[in-house]
C-alpha cells in the first residue's frame, strides 16, 4: 500500500516534472515567437518611418519649387551644363553638389531626408527626383517621383547681329582696302562731305546706310556682294559695283558719277537728278525702276542697258520691301555688363603690358575661383594702356574702359581659335592703332559707346579680324599699313564669338534689353510641379 502510494506519488512527481518541462518548452516557444514579432514590428516601423521621411523630401522640393524657383533654377540650369555631377535639391546652387540632408523634427533619434535629382528634361520640362529617408538607427528608404514642371521654359537664343561691321558715328577716313564677309551699317554722322572709302575693298553682304544728306564718297573701286539700300548722298569718283544677283535702291540722289556704276540685278531709284553724271548706270541688261517725279527726273539715257527699258513709277517706291531689307535706320545693338561678384574685376594701373600680362591675370583669378562664368578675365583699365602683343592668348577676356586710352600701334596679341576678347569703350576713350601684326588675327567684338576717335591700325594685307567692331558713336578710321580683312558671317568662328557674349546676356538685339536672357528662364512667379508618377 505504501508502496502504491509511494508509486503513485512518484507518478505525480514525474507526471507534474514532464509538464513543468512541457510547459517551459512551450512558453520558451512562445516568448521566441512573441520576441520575433516584436523584432519585426520594430522593422516595420523603421521602414514605415524611412518611408515617410523619403516621402516627407519630395513634398519638401515641391514646396522649394514654389516658394525659392530662382534658387531650384539655378540648380537646374548648372544640371543642365553638367548632367554628369550629381545635384541635389532643398540647398542653394552653391552647395547644390553635396548632399542636403533635413532633419523632421528636433529629438535627436529624429528622422531626416533628402532629395536628388535623377533626370531633368529641358525640353519636355520633365524631373525625376530620388528622395531618400534615414532613420539614426539604420533605417533607409526612398521614392522616386517624376514631376511636369510648369513655369519653366527654354528661350531660344536672340540671332546674332547680321553686321559686321556697324558704325553709328562718323565713317572719316578709309585708307586702306577693306575686305567685309558681314553685312556693313553706316549713320555717316561725320559732316556732310568728309566721310571717304579712300582706297576701296569689297563687302560680303549687305550694305546699308542712315537717311542722310551727307555724302558716301567712293574714291576706289568698291565692289558689293550684297543688296545695297543707299540712302544717304553718293558721290562715286571711281567705279562702285554690286554684283549679280543683288538688287540696288537709292533713296538720296547721287551726286557725282564720274566713272560708269555697275549695277548687276534690278535697281530701283527714288531720288532726282543732280543734272551733272559724267557717266552712266550701267544695268547690265537687269530692270531699273525710277521715280518720275524727280524734279528733274534721271533722263532714261542716263541707264545703259536696261532691259527691259527703264520703267517709271509716278509714286516712290517701297524701296525696303523692293530690297527684302528693314525700313529705317537700324538701331545699334546694346551692351549691358552685369554686377560683378567681388573680387572679380582685375583692375589694371596705365602702362605697357604684354600678352604674357593677360595670361597671367587669367591665370591668377583662376585659382582664385574668381573668373567670371567660370571662364572669363574681367579687366578694368585705370589708365591709359599700351599694348606689345608678342604672343597668343588663348583664354577669353572682357576689357573695359572708360576715357582711358587703348595704344596698341598695329601690335594688340595674337587670338586663338577657342580664344574670346571684347573691347567695351565708353567715355572719350582712344583707341590708337588697333590691330594685330602681319599675318596674325583678332579674334572677338569692340564695342564703342563713347565720343572718342578709334583708329584701326593693322600690320600687313594678312591679318584677319574674325568677329564684329559695333560702334554706337565715335569716329571711325583705318589707317596704314594694313587692309582690313573681317571675317564675320563666313563660317563659324566670327559669329560665335558674338553669340558667346549674347549668351551670357552681355549683348542684347535692339528692343531686347528686357527679354530674358536665352536658356532656360523663369516665366511664372511659380515653378508648379504636378506629380506624374513615384515608385516606392
Amino acid at each position: 500500500m505504501t508502496c502504491k502510494m509511494n508509486n503513485q506519488r512518484g507518478f505525480a512527481v514525474v507526471y507534474g516534472l514532464m509538464v513543468l518541462v512541457l510547459a517551459s518548452m512551450g512558453g520558451t516557444a512562445l516568448l521566441f515567437m512573441t520576441q520575433k514579432d516584436r523584432i519585426q514590428a520594430t522593422d516595420y516601423a523603421k521602414m514605415r518611418s524611412s518611408s515617410q521621411a523619403a516621402k516627407a523630401a519630395l513634398k519638401a522640393c515641391e514646396g522649394q519649387f514654389q516658394t525659392a524657383p530662382d534658387v531650384v533654377l539655378d540648380i537646374l540650369k548648372d544640371y543642365i551644363e553638367d548632367p554628369d555631377t550629381k545635384r541635389w535639391l532643398l540647398g542653394t546652387a552653391e552647395n547644390a553638389t553635396e548632399e542636403q540632408k533635413i532633419t523632421l523634427g528636433s529629438s535627436a533619434d529624429a528622422p531626416q531626408y533628402s532629395a536628388k535629382i535623377l533626370g531633368y528634361n529641358e525640353n519636355d520640362q520633365l524631373i525625376m527626383i530620388e528622395g531618400t529617408g534615414y532613420l539614426n538607427n539604420g533605417g533607409k528608404k526612398k521614392a522616386i517621383a517624376t514631376y511636369q514642371l510648369a513655369g519653366l521654359a527654354i528661350v531660344t537664343h536672340t540671332p546674332p547681329p547680321t553686321y559686321g561691321l556697324y558704325l553709328g558715328g562718323a565713317l572719316q577716313n578709309i585708307n586702306e582696302p577693306i575686305n567685309i564677309q558681314g553685312d556693313v551699317y553706316l549713320s555717316l554722322q561725320g559732316g556732310l562731305t568728309s566721310q571717304h572709302f579712300n582706297q576701296g575693298g569689297t563687302i560680303k553682304g549687305n550694305l546699308k546706310t542712315a537717311l542722310t544728306n551727307s555724302e558716301f564718297n567712293v574714291n576706289n573701286a568698291l565692289t558689293v556682294e550684297g543688296n545695297v539700300f543707299m540712302r544717304a548722298v553718293v558721290t562715286a569718283s571711281a567705279a562702285f559695283t554690286v554684283k549679280s544677283p543683288y538688287k540696288c535702291g537709292f533713296e538720296n540722289p547721287i551726286k557725282t558719277l564720274d566713272q560708269q556704276m555697275q549695277l548687276k540685278g534690278k535697281a530701283f531709284f527714288n531720288c532726282s537728278y543732280p543734272n551733272n553724271w559724267n557717266n552712266s548706270v550701267n544695268m547690265n541688261y537687269n530692270p531699273v525702276y525710277y521715280y518720275t517725279g524727280g524734279n528733274p527726273d534721271i533722263p532714261t539715257g542716263k541707264f545703259a542697258n536696261a532691259s527691259p527699258s527703264p520703267a517709271g513709277r509716278a509714286t516712290l517706291m517701297n524701296l525696303a520691301d523692293s530690297l527684302g531689307m528693314t525700313p529705317g535706320d537700324e538701331s545699334p545693338y546694346s551692351v549691358t555688363m552685369p554686377t560683378w561678384a567681388s573680387g572679380v574685376v582685375k583692375e589694371v594701373a596705365g602702362g605697357n603690358y604684354s600678352v604674357t600680362d593677360v595670361n597671367n591675370w587669367w591665370t591668377e583669378k583662376y585659382g582664385n575661383d574668381k573668373l567670371y562664368k567660370d571662364e572669363w578675365l574681367i579687366i578694368k583699365l585705370n589708365g591709359d594702356l599700351a599694348m606689345n602683343g608678342n604672343g597668343t592668348f588663348y583664354k577669353k577676356v572682357i576689357w573695359m574702359s572708360n576715357g582711358k586710352n587703348i595704344n596698341a600701334n598695329g601690335n594688340w596679341y595674337d587670338c586663338d581659335d577657342a580664344s574670346n576678347t571684347m573691347i567695351y569703350v565708353t567715355g572719350n576713350t582712344t583707341l590708337n592703332g588697333f590691330g594685330v601684326p602681319d599675318n596674325k588675327r583678332f579674334r572677338g567684338y569692340i564695342y564703342v559707346d563713347g565720343t572718342g576717335n578709334m583708329n584701326y591700325q593693322f600690320g600687313g594685307d594678312h591679318t584677319t579680324f574674325n568677329g564684329a567692331i559695333h560702334h554706337k558713336q565715335g569716329t571711325f578710321n583705318l589707317n596704314s599699313p594694313g587692309n582690313l580683312n573681317l571675317v564675320y558671317n563666313s563660317g563659324s568662328t566670327g559669329v560665335a564669338a558674338v553669340q558667346e557674349l549674347m549668351d551670357l546676356g552681355i549683348i542684347a538685339a535692339p528692343g531686347a534689353e528686357s527679354l530674358p536672357p536665352p536658356g532656360l528662364n523663369l516665366v511664372d512667379l511659380k515653378i508648379r510641379p504636378t506629380l506624374v508618377s513615384m515608385q516606392l
